[in-house]
């Protein structure tokens, strides 16, 4: 890589067979489940939102998100600003998913959906004048490494995530950006299950305990165990991911199994992260004894997990939801 570069090692390697395996059984597996691979999108996308939000310091839940993209949640819960992020990250996240085909890795393009996530054109930041250009070049150095065809493609991405994180060339919407981006190139590159699952959930995991083996250079260049660490954090959370989704795509298969009702519980939970009697209630139209009775049952068959008391009772789906 340019200034420095991380250690490539067989273990590395291998991990990248093993993601590069998944993309090739992708299209099979995605057939297991066409009627519900939009739903799996929606899923994935409120997990991305929430994540993202969360690295931004915006306080919420799954559930919250979840409920908020459906115009379900009372919006005083966030405020105009915090509605603004949420809003803008969700349109530029769809706009990837499904225009990404259209949208090229373009400095233009770039800028434009910075513009779109920020509500407005922002300038660089003040203090390094140079950093558009340091913006353009960067953008130039994948095009032209991918063009090359000399490295894998995770390595090109790996490498300028983490140096688009460390660079901030804009005053707001830095990371995600970067998460966006990212995703943008992954799915150019034919990493078409990320649609279907939320990479930005698991980096968000892996940058809270990375956090200081990530620390960052104070001046301009980036310093190779950064590099090193952030490698092995980007091909973890792509692992993880691919594993989420195959645990989604055989739960997806065993609800198969349930009764019509049932199935109707157990969507409106995993379309909203987690979710109460009352919030069941008010989407299925069902009668409160009878579904806490259906309830029961999901639960002591292992379908969905009980948490909370009385009024604060809430149900989620077990390992795959539980923020």
């Amino acid at each position: 890589m340019a200034e420095t570069a991380p250690t490539i090692s067989l273990e590395t390697l291998n991990r990248i067979a093993g993601i590069d395996e998944f993309k090739g059984r992708w299209e099979s597996l995605g057939q297991l489940v066409p009627n519900r691979l939009q739903a799996l999108q929606r899923v994935a996308s409120m997990e991305s939102v929430a994540a993202a939000s969360r690295m931004q310091g915006i306080r919420c839940s799954d559930r919250q998100i979840g409920e908020f993209l459906k115009g379900c949640n009372p919006r005083n819960h966030f405020s105009p600003a915090e509605q603004d992020i949420l809003n803008n990250f969700h349109i530029v996240l769809k706009l990837v998913n499904d225009s990404y085909d259209r949208v090229s890795f373009i400095d233009n393009h770039v800028r434009q959906m910075h513009s779109l996530l920020t509500n407005k054109d922002q300038p660089t930041a003040d203090q390094d004048p140079d950093l558009p250009t340091k913006l353009s070049s960067l953008i130039e150095q994948v095009n032209q490494r991918l063009e090359e065809d000399c490295l894998h493609p995770l390595l090109i991405f790996s490498d300028f995530s983490c140096r688009l994180w460390h660079m901030r060339p804009f005053r707001q919407g830095n990371n995600r950006l970067t998460l966006l981006l990212t995703q943008l190139l992954l799915l150019r590159q034919g990493y078409s299950f990320l649609a279907y699952g939320s990479m930005a959930r698991f980096l968000e995991k892996s940058l809270a305990r990375r956090k200081k083996a990530l620390q960052f250079s104070q001046d301009s260049k980036i310093v190779n165990s950064a590099l090193q660490n952030w490698l092995e954090m980007f091909l973890d959370s792509m692992t993880n991911l691919q594993e989420n989704i195959v645990a989604k795509i055989h739960r997806e298969k065993e609800l198969l199994r349930l009764t019509a009702p049932h199935l109707e519980i157990i969507r409106t939970i995993q379309e909203n992260g987690q979710a109460t009697i009352s919030q069941i209630m008010t989407t299925t139209n069902m009668n409160r004894n009878t579904l806490k009775v259906r309830l029961r049952k999901l639960v002591a068959e292992k379908y969905l997990v009980q948490r909370g008391r009385g009024k604060a009772t809430h149900y989620l789906l077990p390992e795959l939801y539980q923020q």
